[in-house]
């Protein structure tokens, strides 16, 4: 079965951990967060929901600006305090979208990125989408 194309229309971007105490610790941490403000300044113009997630705010602080910033405008962002952003109450919104594919940008890639991904994956497995724009979709 053929990969499907991304669609704006069937897209969210999900936007991991980029928080202030936690992103001078990040090699070359001011570009990943100017590059990610610049995936949730496009994804914003092509329509796409923007959603944020914030490991244990206490100890990391809250979402870096400009990050904050653009999120502040229709965004959603969830404190987390696992690895994994796929929480239910962030399960529950990509759901409650309607929306089958999920773009990941984050740092601790081989932590928090890569097990929310596995973590999406598996989710998407048990309540397949609606949509016929994943592999997984219901037919």
């Amino acid at each position: 079965m053929p990969i499907p194309r991304l669609r704006a229309a069937d897209a969210t971007l999900l936007v991991i951990d980029l928080q202030e105490r936690l992103m001078p610790t990040i090699v070359d941490g001011e570009t990943t967060v100017h590059h990610a403000t610049l995936l949730v300044r496009m994804a914003k113009v092509l329509g796409l929901p923007v959603v944020a997630t914030e490991q244990y705010v206490k100890g990391l602080g809250s979402t870096v600006e400009p990050l904050r910033s653009e999120l502040a405008d229709g965004g959603a962002c969830f404190e987390k305090t696992r690895f994994s952003g796929a929480v239910p109450e962030v399960l529950a919104h990509l759901q409650r979208s309607g929306r089958g594919q999920v773009l990941v940008t984050g740092v601790e890639a081989h932590v928090c990125v890569l097990q929310t991904v596995l973590d999406l994956a598996a989710a998407q497995e048990r309540v397949p989408c609606r949509r016929r724009c994943c592999p997984l979709a219901e037919p």
